[in-house]
């Protein structure tokens, strides 16, 4: 995808080439993925015996963004040094808690080697997220989202987005956001 929307871009202009980029990707999603977009509700926990009850709409046309080199560097540097610091300050604690626990009791000093471990796994080299990585298309919608909740049930609603990210030419993200992740970055 970002060598074909280079070549668009040379060839008709930067602002022609979204548009035929947005047009091939909406009868794409069309084709492929016709169930995206469609109406979504979701229900809250149950609190004091009432659920909330959100109804998502597409009422907008579909927008798409080629995420470049550039958005991936952005969406993957390296941590800066106060999340440093705020992670070496996990880390004490763990060794803390986990030097008590050790002195209470070898089993409990175990199992919190072992979610120590866990945690260590789980925060190694990982997939990028949808969006972040470089030829990833994000689609979007405008949405409305219309709420019901409390014991009157009074409903109140509020503008969002309807995404999908498409990586390889599969849907791997499907969701709902406040602002809107196809506006061009500042940069473009």
């Amino acid at each position: 995808m970002l060598g074909a929307q280079a070549w668009l871009e040379e060839t008709q202009g930067r602002d022609r080439a979204r548009a035929t980029l947005t047009a091939a990707v909406a009868d794409g999603m069309r084709r492929e993925h016709s169930a995206w977009g469609n109406e979504v509700r979701l229900l809250g926990p149950p609190i004091r015996g009432r659920r909330e009850l959100s109804i998502v709409r597409s009422t907008g046309p579909v927008e798409s963004r080629v995420v470049t080199f550039a958005d991936e560097r952005v969406r993957t540097a390296p941590p800066t040094l106060d999340d440093r610091a705020a992670a070496s300050a996990v880390t004490f604690g763990w060794q803390g808690a986990s030097t008590i626990a050790q002195r209470i009791a070898r089993p409990l000093g175990l199992a919190v080697s072992a979610i120590k471990l866990a945690l260590g796994l789980a925060t190694g080299e990982t997939a990028l997220p949808p969006g972040a990585r470089a030829g990833d298309i994000v689609v979007c919608r405008r949405a409305s989202v219309s709420t019901r909740s409390g014991v009157a049930l009074r409903a109140t609603s509020r503008v969002a987005w309807r995404i999908g990210v498409l990586r390889d030419g599969r849907l791997i993200l499907d969701g709902v956001a406040s602002d809107n992740p196809c506006a061009a970055p500042a940069d473009a």
